[in-house]
């Protein structure tokens, strides 16, 4: 043993831990454990070249790490087995809480697990339910303060791009969500890809609620825009009853069911004019002349009647 060392070893063993240098260091097979309602404090930084372990399988501890701003931290919470992130700070526009960024370098591979992939798998089949939907990922933005004419509120916010002038993509999506009852399942409730509901249920004297709004923000005129486009797999051995599908409560309802204002070529164009897409075209040459009921619509505030026949009228 050299001066200024000082060697901890098991009786007949190697030794264990060794105190040299300014430096404690305990070598393989050994342990330093700090007894239950002791303190171990650091003051310096920690170098860390292994796997840490916090507690055991079924019993864990709570892990807290704060950040610079008072009100900021990390928890790990034992008791909720739950990670939660805190920041009550006062934020600037471009700050995060959470941030994740990743740079793919594939030139032939796209990194199609995403930055984020959250994964829920059902194993235990149910016996009852209490109405809820297993949820993979839920999102809450809440305003909680009297600032009307201020606060604005948004539960996700997706931007997605080609950025930087001279650069190209084959396609740009925004977003992109499937709903699928796989083959050989049953399904005895609804499939829904997407579901919006708007809830107004305060005073919005002179606001606007939307359950749905696209807007078309292009500013170059190549390309073909569609605002809305609805298609279908060509599978002939079902047919799709509702492409459109507009339903309203039995004691309310929907004054207008399609509104067109602002500048609109057609208010309905169809491709084919043979009854394909369900519009013919021709010579009115039919005995039965007189309609036999009409739809209501208002052109520009006026009211008018589009006929309805009780035959299919034939065209010379």
């Amino acid at each position: 043993m050299s001066y200024n060392t000082l060697v901890y070893r098991e009786h007949g063993g190697s030794k264990q831990v060794v105190a040299s240098g300014g430096e404690l260091e305990v070598q393989s097979g050994g342990t330093l454990d700090v007894q239950s309602g002791a303190t171990l404090t650091l003051g310096a930084a920690l170098d860390i070249d292994n796997t840490i372990t916090v507690g055991l399988d079924g019993t864990g501890y709570d892990v807290k790490f704060f950040g610079d701003s008072a009100g900021a931290y990390m928890l790990w919470d034992e008791s909720a087995d739950e990670l939660v992130l805190v920041n009550e700070a006062n934020y600037g526009t471009n700050a995060n809480i959470l941030d994740i960024d990743v740079a793919p370098t594939s030139a032939t591979t796209a990194s199609r697990q995403g930055a984020i992939s959250l994964s829920l798998e059902r194993a235990t089949a149910m016996t009852d339910s209490d109405g809820n939907f297993d949820t993979a990922l839920k999102i809450s933005a809440k305003n909680a303060t009297a600032s009307e004419s201020y606060a604005r509120t948004r539960g996700i916010d997706v931007n997605c791009k080609v950025d930087n002038s001279g650069n190209g993509s084959h396609s740009v999506h925004g977003a992109y969500i499937t709903a699928e009852a796989e083959s050989g399942t049953d399904l005895a409730g609804e499939l829904i890809g997407l579901q919006v509901n708007s809830k107004q249920n305060g005073d919005a004297t002179g606001a606007s609620i939307y359950a749905l709004k696209i807007y078309d923000e292009s500013q170059s005129g190549t390309g073909t825009n569609y605002a809305v486009h609805i298609d279908c797999t060509n599978n002939s051995a079902f047919t799709r009853e509702y492409c459109i599908y507009i339903q309203s409560g039995a004691s309310s309802g929907w004054t207008n069911g399609l509104t067109f204002d602002g500048n609109v070529t057609n208010a309905l164009d169809f491709a084919d004019n043979d009854g394909t897409n369900g519009a013919t075209l021709g010579t009115h040459s039919s005995s039965d002349a007189n309609p036999s009921g009409h739809i209501k619509v208002d052109v520009g505030g006026a009211t008018r009647y589009i006929y309805l026949y009780t035959n299919a009228v034939t065209f010379s």
